[in-house]
């Protein structure tokens, strides 16, 4: 027989197990939890570009978008923090990692770390033109414009280590074997000249362009999408300008 009292405990529970799940769902897809409210009116700014659309409603930088609605809708929970530079001479402007990954892969979270006075700072003369010849931030004075390039690239990060079992073992096996060597070059410094040391560093390289070469390359698209939303913001200004000029002039001339 099923009493009330059975009956009440079984709901508490029913409510209690839907209340997990609600706030799992919650959790789902980019978080914001951890930013100020002065620093979350600047992750305002950049989610803006990332789904500004125009007239008809069609994305005006549909590679940015459409990285971000796959980590919103791909059952991944990726947390945003917006932070000062470590050092005086920090000059990474973004970073992916990994937090946790469930046994069997069934919850997978990261944290995307973004550095906005080092991509302030970050320069665009050819110093810093990579050797593929693409140059970041080229051409991109909207500092908003600049911190969502990096969203970009780190986005297209987390969508590859995170949805793929393989890229995840890659990225641990690099962070690992990058420790180990700087371990030993650190204690020792004639290691460099060790053959199989030189080895390493050779797998060590192909294993970070394995990892990195999907990023830039979304990179490179996503800058060309934001340096279009440049030019026009520019022409528009041009625009203005030069009408507030002519009808200055007009009214002078009227005087």
């Amino acid at each position: 027989m099923v009493t009330r009292q059975r009956i009440t405990r079984m709901a508490a529970i029913f409510v209690l197990f839907s209340a997990a799940e609600i706030m799992d769902i919650r959790a789902a897809g980019i978080v914001t939890d951890r930013l100020t409210p002065r620093q979350m009116k600047m992750w305002r700014e950049i989610e803006n570009v990332v789904l500004a659309t125009d007239s008809s409603g069609i994305p005006v930088h549909p590679m940015l978008y459409s990285l971000w609605r796959r980590l919103e809708t791909g059952g991944l929970t990726i947390r945003i923090e917006l932070l000062e530079p470590k050092t005086a001479s920090f000059y990474s402007g973004g970073h992916f990692a990994v937090e946790d990954i469930s046994s069997g892969g069934a919850s997978r979270t990261g944290v995307i770390r973004l550095y906005p006075k080092v991509i302030d700072g970050a320069l665009t003369t050819e110093v810093a033109r990579r050797s593929d010849g693409f140059l970041p931030f080229e051409k991109l004075s909207d500092r908003t414009l600049r911190y969502a390039e990096v969203l970009g690239h780190e986005m297209t990060h987390a969508l590859q280590i995170l949805s793929s079992e393989d890229q995840y073992r890659l990225t641990v096996e690099l962070e690992q074997e990058a420790k180990q060597l700087s371990d030993t070059i650190r204690s020792c410094k004639e290691a460099l000249l060790d053959e199989s040391i030189r080895g390493r560093l050779k797998k060590l390289e192909f294993m970070r362009e394995t990892i990195e070469k999907p990023a830039r390359d979304a990179e490179v698209a996503v800058w060309r999408e934001l340096a279009a939303t440049q030019r026009a913001a520019g022409t528009k200004a041009a625009a203005v300008a030069s009408l507030f000029s002519r009808e200055k002039k007009e009214a002078q001339v009227e005087k």
